[in-house]
Order: structure tokens, then sequence, then C-alpha cells
């Protein structure tokens, strides 16, 4: 089987279908290019295919990771016309690199995650002084519910804030960013961040008022 690795990122109102669409939207993308993929065995066959780090519902990114494998040694530069030429709007696709046989899948080694964010208040409300004062602080506990075991539980999310800055700042909005854990062995989610931010500050926000945009996936 050949590996293959394509970055791609989606906007726009593509933000706002789930991780289990955006499978379907590949395979169908896939099959449209007439790229054969690769199958699993057994009574439900499923492509060898799956998108590193999954986003939440409406974050946007740049930087989204695909992993499949082909039935035939596609040259990369065909595998990207293919999918260029049959993306719907919203979705980018940006290069495609083979990965070499016996290396690690990138999904596997991803350590960090870089994102914009951009909040619904004044340049003054939260600013470099704030941000210094929220990082300053010995822990940043928050509540964090595990599907796993099904209850919530108290985190200290601080060694998993890599580094946070004011990037830009107007009357109506501010906009930070953030380099924060991500992989198996340590993820943390910018939702959390951006709670416990906001409470240190003491503001609010609906969910639906703020822009979260993934930048990078950083793998080693």
């Amino acid at each position: 089987m050949y590996r293959y690795l394509v970055c791609f990122g989606k906007e726009d109102n593509l933000k706002y279908i789930s991780h289990l669409d955006m499978f379907r939207l590949f395979k169908r993308i896939f099959k449209r290019a007439d790229i054969a993929l690769a199958y699993s065995q057994g009574f439900n066959p499923h492509p060898k295919m799956s998108i590193c780090q999954p986003l939440s519902l409406g974050y946007s990114s740049r930087a989204e990771l695909l992993e499949f494998e082909c039935v035939k040694d596609y040259n990369t530069e065909e595998i990207l016309q293919g999918l260029r030429s049959h993306a719907p709007s919203g979705l980018s696709i940006y290069s495609c690199e083979s990965i070499p046989e016996g290396m690690k899948a990138p999904s596997s080694t991803i350590k960090e995650a870089e994102w914009r964010i951009e909040l619904p208040y004044a340049a003054e409300s939260i600013n470099e002084e704030s941000i210094a004062g929220f990082l300053s602080q010995e822990k940043i506990e928050v509540e964090k519910f595990s599907r796993k075991s099904g209850k919530t539980k108290t985190v200290d999310i601080k060694p998993m804030i890599l580094s946070l800055s004011l990037s830009e700042g107007s009357e109506a909005a501010c906009t930070v960013k953030a380099r924060l854990s991500a992989g198996s062995e340590s993820n943390l989610s910018p939702e959390l961040m951006i709670n416990a931010l906001l409470s240190f500050a003491g503001l609010e926000a609906d969910r639906s008022e703020i822009e979260v945009e993934r930048l990078k996936l950083i793998y080693r």
C-alpha cells in the first residue's frame, strides 16, 4: 500500500459540518477524482483514511491533516490536482506528500497546535497585562468532562498553555494567538483555555461570538 498526507483548510460554512461528514466528503471527492483508496478487510470495509486531531464544530482551520492509503502509487501532484478539482467552496487543498515506508503516522507524533482566537471585546478588556497576569498564576484550573469516564474533574491546564500573546485589537474585538498542547499524550481544547481566560478577566461571551481558527499542527 502507498501512504500519503494531505494538508487542507476548512472555512466558511464547512466549519459547521461534523468530523464524520468531513470523512464522507473526502470519500466522495476521492471517488470523483478517480483515486483508488485502500480499504480495510472484513464485513464492513472502510477506506484507510483518517483526519488528524479533528476540529470542534464551528472552528475553522488552515492546518488540517488527512492521512490515507492507496492501492496505486500516485504522483503527489496528481492527487493534489484531483482533490482540488472536486473540492467544494470552503475546502482548500494546500499540499500532498508521500509518507515513506516505516515512518510513523503524523497523527501519532502531533505535539502542539497554534490557534488564532478572536474575542468580542475591545483591546483594553483583554490586553498584554491581563494575559501576563493570567499566565503568572500558579495553577489554571478548569472543570473538564471526560467522555471515557462520564465524569467531570478539575484539571490544571497551565502546563498545556505553551504560549499566549495579544495579536491584534480594535474597538470591537481583540485577537490572541495561542500555542497549546495537542496529540495523544496531552491535548488542550482552546475552549477550555478561552473560558479560563475570560473568567480571569471577569468577562463572559457566548460561544457564537468567538472565532477560533487553527493555524498550524506541529508534529515530530
